[in-house]
């Protein structure tokens, strides 16, 4: 049930994961997602169910359990830690604490004290609501090779969402070639994603946002430093914390990523609540896509992660996308129409996305169309103002008449 409290246990002995799995399952308001018996796969299972609770047993190892105390809550800010452990001396109360943990139960545990503690976070988060951390979602535009305008995708698509839902929406340039979403938006930050990687240890969210330039339309940029070589400073373990804070922050978070699979692009992947892989009809974008799904489908990726875009879309050109689909044996999760090439050189070198450009674009239609749908997914419907409810309804009656005169058929798939 949804008003359960979630909550997975990370003990290596058996007895007392047992006894521990017993007293929680005799509370009706407590879901026990996962019991875990080792240390090097809890992480895992955590970050994929996403618990309000984690108890965790110091034994055997201290060391290593704080290790992977301090990983979840350096990464799982919506997620609460409690140890439990046989050793109650003072100095091991406050390496717990250090590493995160709010509660502190010498064993043998309690009912009464655990089921308490549980309580209690369950009326602070009913009390809050959901907190960002749990609400906010990360999507990935990932190109299947490399040209096939990802980063044009990326800075639209995050315009669109600010537009339609008016929440706090983040542009992230995890480039390392380097990174251009500055230049598609016309900005010249001071601070990079580098000076948050050598300050993460010190950074707050409230300072974190106050550094971050913002674009003309209300979306917020993390960029890529323009050095080459400064980005290879940021590794994979940065983007889980960086991730992390940007959650407590914004509510829809774009991950612009390398085409290719280094450690940087693996953890974005991994952190992402949605792939979309930008694929394209003809014969290099078909090959490299297919290699890209199978190695999602060996990262553990389903379908419903992992959404296949096709981009440059155009119904004249012979190709057919119920082709593609037999030969990926994956289904089309969206069509994003090709456009005017002179047009997007110029949104490039103006540094003017198309969507406020061309507000009228049949590309513009089509991602605002887009962002209703992965909107309504996450549970939100868009609170739209007056003028963006009349903004939206012209651009569809202008698509439509274009369709009508021209006798063309309708680009996206509903």
């Amino acid at each position: 049930m949804d008003d359960k409290v979630k909550i997975v246990t990370v003990d290596n002995d058996e007895v007392s994961r047992h006894d521990l799995a017993f007293m929680l399952k005799s509370d009706s308001g407590i879901d026990l997602a996962a019991e875990i018996g080792q240390f090097k796969t809890a992480y895992s299972v955590i970050k994929k169910s996403r618990p309000q609770i984690v108890i965790l047993n110091l034994s055997p190892s201290e060391d290593e359990a704080l290790q992977l105390a301090d990983r979840i809550s350096a990464t799982l800010p919506g997620t609460i830690l409690f140890v439990t452990s046989t050793d109650s001396k003072p100095e091991s109360i406050i390496r717990a604490m250090r590493a995160g943990a709010r509660e502190f139960f010498t064993l043998p545990l309690k009912r009464d004290q655990v089921i308490n503690a549980v309580n209690s976070v369950a009326r602070h988060t009913q009390a809050d609501g959901q907190a960002a951390g749990n609400s906010s979602r990360i999507y990935t535009i990932f190109g299947a090779k490399g040209g096939i305008g990802s980063t044009t995708v990326a800075t639209n698509l995050a315009i669109t969402l600010k537009q339609q839902s008016g929440k706090n929406v983040i542009l992230v340039d995890l480039n390392k070639k380097p990174g251009n979403l500055a230049l598609f938006l016309n900005l010249e930050p001071k601070y990079t994603i580098v000076d948050i990687v050598n300050h993460l240890s010190e950074i707050d969210t409230k300072m974190l946002k106050n550094h971050l330039p913002v674009h003309s339309s209300g979306v917020h940029l993390l960029a890529a430093p323009p050095q080459i070589e400064k980005a290879e400073s940021v590794q994979g373990t940065h983007i889980e914390q960086i991730l992390a804070l940007l959650r407590e922050i914004f509510e829809f978070i774009i991950l612009d990523v390398d085409f290719s699979f280094n450690d940087v692009t693996i953890s974005a992947l991994d952190e992402s609540d949605t792939i979309l892989t930008l694929s394209s009809l003809d014969v290099p974008g078909i090959y490299n896509t297919k290699r890209c799904l199978d190695l999602f489908k060996k990262m553990g990726y389903d379908e419903d992660k992992v959404r296949l875009v096709v981009n440059r879309y155009s119904p004249n050109n012979g190709s057919d996308v119920n082709v593609l689909e037999r030969l990926l044996n994956y289904s089309v999760f969206w069509r994003i129409p090709n456009i005017s090439y002179s047009h997007v050189i110029a949104s490039i070198n103006q540094g003017r996305p198309i969507s406020q450009m061309m507000p009228r674009s049949d590309l513009t239609a089509n991602l605002n169309e887009l962002t209703n749908k992965l909107i309504s997914e996450n549970g939100s419907v868009p609170h739209l103002n007056p003028k963006n409810r009349l903004e939206n309804a012209f651009q569809k009656l202008f698509t439509l008449t274009a369709m009508m005169q021209n006798g063309t058929a309708k680009t996206v798939k509903s």
